[in-house]
């Protein structure tokens, strides 16, 4: 006399075909992922380089204010002086 059990059964009745269908698209699923995720990581990246380009330019602009609004500055000290001179 055999024995059979229950999960012998079940898997005797039932044979699983394999589909690579839905595996191919479940390792799609993981690629695609994956791509988002590099996608996010380059993002925040780049994020913070145009952070520090702005804050350099803004920088940079600071400095040309502050030589322009110098120079008005001497010239007007200068033409003041000339003016009290005569």
């Amino acid at each position: 006399m055999s024995t059979i059990t229950a999960d012998q059964r079940v898997s005797q009745a039932v044979r699983v075909e394999e589909r690579p269908v839905p595996e191919a698209l479940e390792w799609g699923g993981f690629g695609a992922g994956a791509v988002l995720v590099a996608f996010g990581i380059v993002a925040i990246i780049m994020g913070f380089s145009g952070r520090a380009t702005v804050a350099d330019s803004l920088r940079a602009g600071e400095d040309c204010r502050q030589r322009r609004h110098d120079s008005r500055a001497d010239r007007q000290g200068s033409e003041g002086r000339r003016s009290r001179g005569r």
